[in-house]
């Protein structure tokens, strides 16, 4: 019965977080040209049509850019500061800005 409950307060747990991150992403994307998810490994968790369209990518492959690592889209100068900005923020930092070169989908 214990098991059965923590299971059910789980799913209502992952059910709000859910429509927590839409209503979050449905705010950001009028404001930025492409808002994606990332995982801990800064993998795109989903296809994102609007960074497609950013990169220039003008035939998806299938799953599109779904488990690509983000780092992939920004020059190789910027990957190593992009990547300690994002895993290891400054605890006193809620919000974080990057200033950074990305590459379309022909590496330009």
């Amino acid at each position: 019965r214990q098991l059965i409950h923590e299971n059910a307060l789980l799913k209502v747990n992952l059910q709000k977080r859910s429509v927590e991150l839409g209503a979050v992403s449905s705010l950001l994307t009028p404001c930025y040209d492409a808002v994606v998810e990332l995982d801990q490994g800064l993998k795109l968790t989903q296809d994102s049509g609007q960074l497609s369209s950013m990169l220039l990518q003008t035939a998806p492959k299938v799953g599109g850019l779904a488990g690509k690592s983000l780092l992939d889209f920004f020059s190789e100068g910027d990957r190593k500061r992009i990547s300690e900005q994002v895993l290891n923020p400054v605890e006193s930092v809620s919000v974080l800005a990057l200033n950074a070169d990305m590459l379309d989908s022909d590496f330009n």
